[in-house]
């Protein structure tokens, strides 16, 4: 029987520390895609693989995955079925399309093989048998659930977006001073008028949304997702961002667009800046709760 050993002390073509991919713009081996992405509780992002691997021996609660195109998964469970597992396989998909001669060479071979495996459940070796036994396309529906979140996230500056719901947060206080909402205030000033308008009438309450045209099919939405605006967004001053009322925000937003036909588009890291909200809570509720939208981040 011949094993073609898929791993660093086997054939380093077959191996994820040498096979580079670029995804969402940026190049790495496959390993440090996917080691980079994690996110651990009390520890700085990981600049290597390595390093992401000396969290975990160390201890350090792992919190989820964060994608270079915005996504954050939650942490993997070990099954195959997981986000993060799904990320790992549509990396390898994507570079066997790069170089199916690859999976020709492979061919030869009756089994695969990764001594480090562990306890992942879906390998290189496996990734590599299957393509070989079933096809590179047949691991497309392997990650398809992720390919589809990935679908929501587009690299473009929002206040490009001319057919659509610009989604930004606002504070209950009249203030509108996020850096997108003083872009926007500079753009469409008829949107801080109309804010303001809001607010002295007393009818801007927590999870509220002021919708604004701009022009046909076009509108900016005033989402009320916190009572404050301060520039401190320490501990000991905790989160702005109240996440029930950007959820009821969401809620609306998403029938609204069905009502208008449009499509909102989201910032990344919307009410995670002065706000002080965490971007893998706020991303769950926009997948969640408005899963039509489009999440800009340029």
């Amino acid at each position: 029987m011949k094993v073609l050993q898929c791993h660093s002390k086997g054939d380093l073509r077959f191996s994820p520390f040498f096979c580079q991919v670029s995804f969402a713009g940026v190049k790495r081996s496959i390993e440090t895609h996917y080691q980079c992405a994690k996110r651990f509780k009390f520890a700085p992002i990981p600049k290597s693989w390595k390093e992401a691997k000396d969290y975990q021996k160390a201890g350090f609660e792992r919190l989820g995955f964060q994608l270079p195109n915005g996504l954050y998964l939650p942490p993997d469970t070990y099954e195959v079925q997981d986000l993060a597992v799904q990320f790992y396989i549509a990396l390898w998909y994507k570079y066997l399309r790069l170089h199916p001669q690859l999976i020709e060479y492979a061919s030869q071979f009756d089994e695969f093989e990764d001594i480090f495996k562990g306890q992942f459940p879906f390998s290189q070796a496996d990734v590599i048998r299957q393509a070989v036994q079933e096809g590179i396309e047949s691991l497309k529906p392997l990650c398809s659930d992720f390919l589809n979140l990935c679908s929501h996230f587009i690299q473009q500056d929002i206040l490009t977006v001319q057919k659509g719901i610009i989604v930004h947060q606002v504070d209950c206080e009249g203030k509108m001073q996020s850096k997108l909402g003083q872009r926007i205030r500079e753009k469409y000033p008829a949107v801080y008028e109309a804010y303001l308008d809001w607010y002295h009438k007393d009818k801007m309450t927590l999870g509220t949304v002021q919708l604004v045209k701009i022009h046909q099919d076009f509108y900016v939405a005033n989402l009320a997702g916190q009572e404050k605006y301060s520039l401190f967004r320490t501990q000991a001053f905790g989160s702005h961002t109240d996440y029930d009322a950007v959820q009821t925000g969401l809620v609306e937003l998403e029938h609204q667009g069905k009502q208008l036909n449009l499509k909102p588009f989201i910032p990344y890291r919307m009410g995670c800046g002065f706000g002080g909200g965490e971007w893998r809570i706020v991303c769950g509720l926009i997948l969640k709760h408005c899963p039509s939208a489009l999440i800009c981040k340029c």
